[in-house]
């Protein structure tokens, strides 16, 4: 009995046996080849720049990333694999411009230099060079001097200074003054040494005095001075060292005053223009409708 069973099972189980077999040979047959990993990278890579929400996520990177780290696996010797490799270092780059995370960065250039000695002969070598060069000529690049960057500064905040004194409506709120004064203190604290320094000081202290002859707080008052004797004390060649001395005196004789903006007289030919159009408009208004007003009536009876 045992033997019968025995004798009857055993070709199901060469069946399954041989079925295990040729399964495993296909899935070996068809492997995905260095070749299929580098355009399935690609696929990946073009689907993540066309979707700036996917590009947000480190993880969606990284997805495109281990697939191209995939190609230089599959055959490490291989012609794809300096293909492999530089796009993964592309993609540690782009990452890194909008990560700024240092770990980027250095990942980026390992894998260019990598290619460079791993690669002598391949057309990579040359891309992996200009992908270092391009690194270094960003760390290089020229800033601009400390002077020029304070005189933006200064130029900046003049410029939000009158159109603030251009708005009566926006001097009312003192916010807005705070604003611009920071402004002018930032052209200070950016080289309390250069030229610029003075005049950024000697216009905070002008706007805290205006800012006072509004607001009527000492606390507004105290800083203009504060301003004015900075100067005073520490920019005694400055041209605005008089400028602040007479600004300290004038507010010690309460002489502050608010600067508000001209207004602007219209010309002739716009007076001409609108005392007309005045007129016009006056007639049509006192000039009864058809059909209204006084009529002479006749054949009444």
């Amino acid at each position: 009995m045992k033997s019968g069973l025995y004798k009857k099972g055993l070709p199901i189980v060469m069946v399954c046996l041989a079925v295990f077999l040729l399964a495993g040979s296909g899935s070996v047959s068809t492997a995905a080849t260095p070749r299929d990993l580098y355009f399935a990278a690609e696929d990946c890579y073009r689907h993540l720049r066309n979707s700036p929400r996917k590009m947000k996520y480190r993880e969606n990177w990284f997805k495109c990333i281990r697939k191209y780290q995939a190609v230089y696996s599959a055959d490490p010797d291989g012609p794809w694999a300096a293909a492999g490799l530089y796009q993964t270092g592309v993609l540690y780059r782009e990452l890194y411009k909008r990560s700024f995370k240092a770990s980027d960065k250095a990942e980026s250039l390992d894998i260019f230099r990598r290619i460079v000695k791993r690669f002598p002969g391949s057309r990579y070598k040359a891309r992996a060079l200009a992908a270092l060069a391009g690194f270094a000529e960003k760390k290089a690049a020229p800033k601009k001097s400390v002077q020029t960057g304070a005189r933006e500064k200064y130029i900046r905040a003049e410029r939000d200074y009158k159109r603030l004194l251009g708005r009566p409506d926006r001097m009312k709120y003192r916010d807005n003054w705070l604003a611009c004064i920071a402004k002018f203190k930032a052209v200070y604290t950016h080289d309390p040494h250069g030229p610029w320094a003075a005049a950024g000081l000697y216009m905070a202290g002008k706007l805290y005095g205006e800012l006072y002859g509004l607001s009527f707080r000492k606390a507004d008052r105290q800083e203009a001075l504060a301003q004015f004797e900075r100067i005073i004390s520490s920019y005694p060649e400055s041209s605005y060292y008089e400028k602040a001395l007479a600004a300290k005196r004038g507010m010690a004789r309460g002489a502050v005053k608010p600067r508000t903006p001209e207004k602007k007289q219209p010309d002739a030919v716009a007076a001409i223009i609108q005392n007309q159009a005045a007129r016009a408009a006056a007639a049509q208004k006192n000039t009864p409708a058809p059909g209204q007003g006084y009529a002479n009536i006749t054949g009444i009876r």
